[in-house]
């Protein structure tokens, strides 16, 4: 060691103790020291001034010094205890975020995550800084520390990599569903499509997978759009590796899933480099390819189908077994007269094959139509990637039974076929899936004379001309073939009415519609018969019909939608209780429930009724998604503070701030620690707010007003005042919390 670097801090003690002896204090000396940079005699003189005088002013500040010099000369233990003691015995002192940030730093710099999480829970109120909140909770993901990583995770802003991790994590799968929504780009959508492949969800996975385009440029994500696109679509997978092939790092995966679809074994030559080349290089391997070669002696290409029965076929295949012409051939005349069992049987060895294995697959779908498992024809057929027409009708007739919606694949069915007969059955069950939907314009668009054989559809199709307000050929056409018009016909055009906003017309059809009659009518009719009032802002008369549904209709969606109208009129009259009371009613309807539980939750606010308030908010959480879970989570807390649960409220005041950041939440978290008496945590939220929002005229000056009362709560009288006279200098006397700042002063003289 340089003999000077010993005798320069040698020289400092003697010269400043000298001075000290006309007056140079301790504090002075170790601050000086400190400045110089001679670390081991500032540490001397600041534990002096620790241990003398415990009770000095300059404690604190000698405590942060020390902080600072074993952070300097690499003491961790030493550190720590610092400011442990620091973070313990001075909490209110400002510099705690700042050390408290510093040691979690460190600690996650020496990847002691677990160490850290404990600070972070223990001084949640300090932290500021979301990446240092991102940073540790990636780094216990990696450790393995998983329900501490949930923990940390959850209070980290919804960035991608945060909400992947999240999702990794979570074994709830809406809640996993949910994240990736959120994640960005078609990122997400992808992470979605493989989640629903793993729980076994290939129809949902193929609506999802139908959605991204072709414009994927990122190497990773192109990979896994091409590893997709071998279950639903090959010529996507030819384009995709046909892109990958050319970027650097995934020539061989392009390569390998090329394989995969044509059986070439040539590509095994190649290593695999990566685990993910490792596992499509076993595929690979694994793959087995139907020799095609049909006997000369057959030739059955060169005949017609038609020109084989089934009794010969059965012997040309006992003759040549394993024939993939012959047995697809024998297939196809199985299926034309109905046996689709034995068809399934005489081709289902070929599933094992890269190259007959789509064919197969479609024939499976076809039996599991016939035995009336829809989803699993649903699936197979979407997985056999057949484009034939007839594969188009069967899935959307399938789909129907799913209650998936199967319009675009009739609409194909449409456009490819000739059959006349044909055409005109796909175009009857269209008729009924876009009344369904109700593209009324699209219906009158179809031939009339296809509906006139049938009641039901006729029915349909008078009714669609009635709401795009062909009422006079509707009517005439009624009149003609059914003696009358309807109520449910009439009802379409009072619809039409209403939706172009002829409220006059269409209140007199319907007062005709419901003095003429005389069975009750359709309690949707009945919906809208008292509806048209309201549009019009006679509210005392449509309130009046409402609740006549409510007495004599079962319950059902128009029952429920008349008691949300009902509350809807009584929350206009300004009458929370009877408003509340119909919402409750109303959310008993699943389409209805959200916005039910809102409105009721607002209703119980305005009347003051927390408990009311806290039901629909617990009630209305597992129904919502993240843009209505911040506002709910503060409407609970917000109840529960005033209702007097201060611990639950804090719970909810925290579940709110984590999906949203605001000065609103972040200021009634704050006074729900000072009505607890937590003036520390208080004082901090207080700061955090003028922090974060320094524009903010709403809540950043109550905030700061706050901060002063929050130290007069701590007996830090001083800098209560110190915080008032800073209000009145920066705001100007004549501002309204200047004015309440010198109040709070004049009663602390």
């Amino acid at each position: 060691m340089d003999r000077r670097s010993l005798i320069s801090p040698i020289i400092f003690c003697m010269v400043i103790c000298a001075g000290s002896v006309m007056g140079s204090d301790e504090f002075d000396i170790a601050e000086q020291a400190f400045e110089k940079g001679y670390y081991t005699v500032a540490e001397a003189f600041f534990r002096a001034v620790i241990e003398e005088v415990p009770d000095n002013t300059n404690v604190p500040d000698a405590l942060y010094f020390l902080t600072r010099i074993y952070r300097v000369k690499g003491e961790f233990v030493n550190y720590m205890d610092a400011v442990n003691h620091f973070l313990q015995r001075f909490e209110y002192d400002q510099r705690c975020a700042e050390l408290a940030y510093d040691l979690m730093d460190h600690l996650c710099d020496q990847q002691s995550y677990h160490i850290a999480y404990h600070y972070a829970r223990e001084y949640d109120h300090l932290i500021i800084d979301t990446d240092l909140l991102c940073r540790m909770g990636l780094g216990l993901y990696r450790q393995d520390e998983l329900e501490m990583a949930v923990q940390v995770l959850a209070q980290c802003p919804p960035e991608d990599t945060v909400l992947i991790l999240r999702a990794t994590l979570t074994d709830d799968r809406t809640e996993q569903y949910r994240l990736y929504e959120h994640v960005s780009g078609i990122k997400g959508t992808m992470y979605t499509i493989e989640a629903l492949l793993d729980e076994g969800d290939t129809i949902a996975a193929f609506g999802y997978y139908r959605t991204i385009g072709q414009d994927i440029e990122e190497g990773g994500l192109l990979y896994r759009y091409a590893r997709v696109s071998l279950l639903f679509d090959r010529e996507n997978l030819n384009l995709s590796s046909n892109k990958l092939s050319l970027l650097p790092g995934f020539e061989t995966k392009a390569q390998y899933l090329q394989a995969l679809v044509s059986g070439n074994k040539e590509v095994c030559s190649i290593l695999p480099d990566d685990a993910e080349e490792n596992r499509l290089y076993r595929l690979c391997l694994q793959t087995k390819v139907y020799d095609p070669v049909t006997p000369e002696s057959v030739a059955v290409n060169s005949m017609l189908p038609d020109s084989f029965g089934l009794s010969d076929l059965e012997d040309l295949r006992a003759a040549y077994p394993g024939v993939f012409s012959l047995d697809s051939l024998y297939c196809e005349q199985l299926l034309r007269v109905g046996r689709a069992e034995k068809a399934f049987a005489s081709i289902e060895p070929y599933l094992y094959y890269v190259n007959t294995h789509h064919y197969a697959r479609f024939i499976r779908g076809l039996l599991q139509y016939n035995r009336s498992d829809y989803s699993g024809a649903v699936k197979d057929i979407l997985l056999s990637q057949n484009t034939q027409i007839r594969a188009y009708y069967v899935l959307a007739r399938a789909m129907v039974h799913c209650g998936l919606d199967p319009l675009e694949y009739y609409e194909i069915v449409l456009d490819g076929s000739i059959d006349s007969v044909f055409r005109v059955q796909v175009q009857q069950e269209t008729m009924v899936i876009l009344y369904q939907k109700k593209l009324y314009q699209k219906i009158v668009s179809y031939p009339y004379e296809i509906v006139i054989e049938n009641d039901s559809l006729h029915r349909l199709y008078l009714n669609s001309l009635a709401h795009t307000g062909n009422v006079k050929k509707a009517d005439s056409l009624a009149r003609v073939y059914f003696g009358k018009v309807e109520p449910v016909q009439a009802d379409h055009y009072g619809i039409y009415l209403v939706a172009n906003k002829a409220y006059n017309t269409a209140r007199f059809l319907y007062d005709s519609l419901y003095n003429d009659v005389d069975e009750p009518l359709l309690p949707s009719i009945q919906y809208t018969w008292a509806l048209v009032p309201m549009l019009q802002g006679d509210v005392d008369t449509a309130l009046y019909r409402f609740k006549r549904i409510l007495e004599r209709v079962q319950p059902g969606s128009p029952y429920y939608r008349a008691a949300f109208k009902c509350a809807s009129i009584h929350y206009i009259k300004e009458e929370f209780d009877s408003a509340a009371h119909y919402y409750g009613i109303a959310k008993i309807d699943d389409s209805l429930r959200v916005d039910a539980l809102q409105n009721q939750m607002i209703c119980y606010k305005k009347a003051a009724e927390w408990r009311g308030v806290m039901q629909a908010a617990e009630e209305l959480i597992p129904s919502i998604d993240d843009s209505l879970a911040a506002e709910t989570y503060f409407e609970y807390g917000y109840a529960q503070l005033r209702y007097g649960d201060l611990r639950e409220a804090i719970d909810n005041f925290h579940n709110a701030l984590q999906r949203e950041s605001s000065p609103g939440y972040l200021f009634w978290l704050a006074e729900t620690y000072l009505a607890k008496g937590n003036f520390i945590k208080a004082l901090y939220h207080y700061r955090k707010i003028m922090e974060l929002y320094p524009g903010d005229e709403m809540w950043t000056p109550t905030a700061w007003y706050k901060v002063g009362i929050a130290l007069e709560f701590m007996d830090e009288l001083d800098e209560a005042k110190s915080v008032y006279q800073g209000i009145i200098e920066q705001r100007g006397a004549g501002d309204t919390w200047s004015i309440e700042a010198q109040k709070r002063m004049d009663l602390l003289k």
